[in-house]
């Protein structure tokens, strides 16, 4: 809970990546979210938390996305086949203010989060789903919201949206 580990869990997610998928265990223990943010996860991974196993934001960045910035996937030619489980998301909104999405997920078919708890959201969406075909979100708990001088005029546990320009989902483009 106090050293870095967002290098060994994205080196983990990366050769996922370059196996052509796989699936990624964390097991029990505070894991704390530094530097490299956010986590990016690609096509083909089952990323499994064990049940007592917490991942801690120590950033302004979001946690988890499926993608990275310049990649030119649109439609739903993203990052897919993504399986998220398990685990507690601790987005520490009371600690670091600025506003993050926990799983920013766009461009991609078939992503399913299951058995998930995220907490202490700042601001924005425990998880975004943007310009997703076929996706579930079940058995998951959201637990805390962050608006600390209560400028923000929405926001939801689980955001369905558009990728119409960065204003609807800054992770990647195209916007289509």
């Amino acid at each position: 809970g106090t050293t870095d580990c967002t290098p060994p869990i994205q080196q983990a997610l990366n050769l996922a990546r370059d196996a052509g998928g796989g699936w990624v265990y964390i097991p029990q223990g505070t894991y704390l979210l530094s530097t490299v943010a956010p986590l990016r996860i690609y096509r083909t991974t089952r990323l499994t938390l064990a049940p007592n196993a917490v991942l801690r934001r120590d950033t302004t960045a979001s946690m988890l996305v499926n993608g990275d910035a310049s990649q030119a996937l649109g439609a739903y030619s993203g990052h897919g086949n993504i399986l998220i489980e398990g685990g507690l998301w601790d987005m520490q909104g009371a600690v670091i203010e600025d506003a993050a999405v926990c799983m920013s997920l766009g461009h991609a078919d078939n992503v399913t989060v299951q058995n998930v708890v995220i907490r202490d959201v700042p601001r924005y969406h425990a998880i975004e789903l943007n310009a997703i075909r076929r996706a579930r979100i079940t058995s998951c708990q959201f637990r805390g919201f962050n608006d600390p001088d209560g400028t923000r005029a929405f926001s939801e546990a689980v955001q369905i949206d558009l990728a119409k320009g960065v204003d609807y989902f800054a992770p990647f483009g195209p916007y289509d």
